[in-house]
């Protein structure tokens, strides 16, 4: 079983609640991004979105240097260490994100300080993720470390969850107005404040021994990518669908509804939550079941799945029918929970202990920067050009194939001793 001794257990607590408070704070800015563009871009009542959507995108851009400088901390000096600098990455530009004056008050500068903190976040959350899946995996016993990384999985769709939620109570209590003036601003304070107590929880946690017996000696950037750079692409591959999934069925389909399809914005954040509830459930099992039939039968079915509903889904939520829309919904969220069931615990033991965390910290990130982090945009961006709804439904279809091919060419790692 998963060890529960109790320092270790307290150390498991604190992985996965950091992980869901940093992602809500990370992700709240795109259930916002309406209103944010209105506010902070200068863009008035009848555009922004798009504006707010690159910013959402360039956040991520910053996740791979995130990824490989908190992954080679982590490697050299700990995984508490680092994860308690991303904790603080993401608490103090969140607060700032909260009290920042709008386009009205400071002009352009506001612009230009929504994109510095949005940075900073980006690089905080590119070591925290990758960091958590390492830190918890390290810290369940073998046999049981799908599951213990379809935990770290969950708490993050958990802190999209909250998100989603906070925006839904948010619209559904306030009118438009109100909801662009201190709607978004509170969503962001309430991230801060929740953060404060992921950074007490983690000073109190230890490191695995794992770590401890093979602790970087050398740079472990320059390491992982001398030794590694062929798994680091490999795992880019497989990848790269989970990635565009997660943030199709997420952020994607509530601008889709709200923005383009003129459904309300509670309906719109209510179709987030439930993408966002389905995988808090279903991906600890499926990480579980990658322990007993292997990895790359669970990455294979993901793959397919992706490849096949890629384009049905979106058809289905550009369907006028409500019960229509809640039934794609729920279909996407359970595709997504099998496809990152199998890939996160896969990614982690790709990589030696030695470079584990920079080589994860890297693959995650670089893949996010490119097909999650602007899939938003990137949609958004082919339903205007082509008219058609179903434009981004190609792209995830293109990524499965590629999904397909990373999966053939990763070893199975399910039944390695690595005890």
């Amino acid at each position: 079983m998963v060890t529960t001794s109790t320092p270790r257990l307290r150390s498991m607590v604190s992985g996965v609640f950091g992980n869901l408070l940093e992602w809500y704070d990370f992700t709240v800015y795109g259930f916002f991004a309406v209103e944010i563009g209105r506010a902070l871009l200068g863009s008035g009542q009848d555009g922004g979105t798009l504006e707010a959507l690159t910013i959402f995108a360039i956040g991520f851009l910053a996740r791979p240097f995130g990824g490989a400088l908190l992954g080679s901390i982590a490697d050299r000096f700990g995984r508490r260490k680092a994860l308690i600098l991303s904790v603080l990455g993401i608490i103090i530009p969140t607060f700032l994100l909260a009290i920042l004056p709008t386009y009205d008050q400071i002009g352009i500068l506001s612009g230009i300080l929504l994109l510095v903190f949005r940075l900073v976040q980006g690089i905080a959350i590119g070591g925290e993720f990758t960091g958590s899946l390492v830190f918890l995996s390290e810290l369940a016993n073998r046999g049981h470390r799908g599951f213990a990384t379809g935990c770290s999985v969950a708490t993050a769709m958990a802190g999209i969850l909250l998100g989603s939620l906070v925006y839904t109570l948010l619209s559904s209590i306030m009118d438009p107005e109100m909801l662009g003036v201190w709607g978004w601003r509170i969503g962001f304070a309430f991230g801060a404040m929740l953060g404060l107590v992921s950074w007490f929880l983690l000073r109190t946690s230890e490191d695995s021994q794992e770590f401890v017996d093979e602790a970087a000696n050398e740079t472990p950037i320059r390491e992982c990518i001398r030794g590694h750079g062929r798994t680091i692409l490999r795992s880019i591959l497989f990848l790269a669908l989970p990635a565009a999934w997660c943030y199709s069925v997420t952020v994607f389909i509530v601008v889709l509804l709200h923005h383009r399809l003129g459904a309300d914005a509670v309906f719109a954040g209510t179709m987030g939550s439930i993408a966002a509830a389905i995988p808090i459930l279903v991906t600890p099992v499926v990480g579980a079941i990658s322990d007993r039939v292997g990895r790359r039968p669970v990455m294979y079915a993901g793959s397919i799945a992706g490849l096949v509903l890629g384009i049905p889904i979106l058809a289905l939520v550009d369907n006028a029918a409500t019960g229509i829309v809640v039934g794609a919904v729920i279909v996407g969220g359970l595709v997504l929970a099998l496809m990152q069931g199998g890939t996160a615990v896969a990614l982690v033991e790709q990589f030696p202990e030695r470079v584990r965390a920079t080589g994860t910290g890297i693959s995650y990130n670089v893949t996010y920067a490119i097909a999650g982090g602007t899939q938003p945009l990137l949609a958004l961006w082919l339903v205007d050009v082509t008219g058609s709804d179903l434009a981004p439904g190609g792209v995830l279809v293109l990524l499965a194939i590629a999904s397909l091919v990373g999966v053939r060419l990763c070893r199975e790692t399910a039944f390695e001793d690595q005890s």
